[in-house]
């Protein structure tokens, strides 16, 4: 599977190589939980992700999700979630999660038309969301920002 950039997008070659080589470290630091019940969606999103240097792993619903998170409540810097899953959504994953640990961050993720639901979880914390299908330079752009 290859990746590129979007039509007008502008890689991050105006940075010195010093500046790139710290960056790439600082990704590489960064582990992100990546929740979906679709398989292809799933793998994708980590290929992506680790395509941009961060560390993924792959859960396939909200249960799930909540079962690794109890194990390793800090390990996690983002978690990546799927609105739309079966046994447990987006929603009460987040929050299943916060009661874990209050202040996760989680990018929502959805190709559905889940507006209310959206917008409740974002209101209770959410760092973002991101509609599907989403291209490697959107997905970069909304980590970044939910990472802060």
């Amino acid at each position: 599977m290859k990746f590129t950039l979007a039509e007008g997008a502008r890689p991050e070659s105006a940075q010195t190589e010093g500046e790139a080589a710290r960056g790439v470290r600082r990704r590489a630091q960064v582990r992100i939980l990546v929740v979906d019940d679709e398989p292809t969606a799933r793998k994708t999103a980590v290929l992506m992700l680790e395509r941009l240097g961060y560390r993924a792993v792959a859960v396939a619903d909200g249960a799930e999700a909540v079962e690794r998170f109890e194990r390793e409540p800090e390990g996690f810097d983002l978690v990546l979630l799927d609105m739309v899953m079966p046994r447990m959504g987006g929603r009460a994953c987040f929050e299943r999660l916060r009661a874990i640990r209050p202040r996760v961050r989680a990018l929502l993720s959805s190709g559905y038309e889940t507006e209310a639901e959206i917008q409740a979880t974002l209101a209770a914390g959410a760092a973002g969301f991101l509609p599907k299908p989403y291209q490697l330079v959107e997905l970069n752009e909304a980590v970044r920002r939910a990472l802060g």
